[in-house]
């Protein structure tokens, strides 16, 4: 919370600089099992991704999302956001991710069954990052 807030003391308007932030934010909240304040964080960094209309930061985004779903028992959605992240060698090839989200994410979606996961999967890595950002939005938005 405090890189955002030093962001925007320094007057940085930048809404690709402030996107990022907010999704950097949201690592150390899951962590901490705020995910109230974590949910906050990804929904204003996507927020901020759509205004930029650079979408690296949803890119970035989606090991938080993924484990954020599964522990509210959204598995589908989950795997939904995982098949996007097998997109991503920069995710998937990642040791921080893997440390900080990934290991969780694989742990907390073994209960699906492996066809829900397959189905999802497939259908989350068919989504290009503008529509991908749209329906996180639209998700994470929603009462869960």
């Amino acid at each position: 919370w405090q890189t955002v807030q030093s962001q925007q003391q320094m007057g940085n308007e930048n809404a690709l600089a402030l996107s990022g932030a907010f999704v950097d934010c949201a690592y150390p909240a899951l962590a901490m099992n705020n995910h109230g304040e974590a949910c906050q964080m990804l929904v204003e960094g996507l927020r901020l991704v759509q205004l930029s209309e650079t979408h690296y930061h949803t890119c970035l985004s989606l090991p938080a999302i993924g484990v954020l779903f599964a522990t509210e028992d959204r598995l589908e959605d989950a795997a939904f956001v995982n098949g996007a992240i097998q997109r991503f060698p920069c995710l998937t090839r990642s040791r921080w991710y893997a440390a900080v989200a990934l290991d969780r994410l694989a742990e907390l979606l073994s209960p699906l069954p492996a066809h829900l996961r397959a189905g999802a999967e497939k259908q989350g890595a068919s989504l290009d990052l503008p529509k991908m950002t749209e329906w996180l939005l639209a998700k994470l938005e929603a009462p869960a």
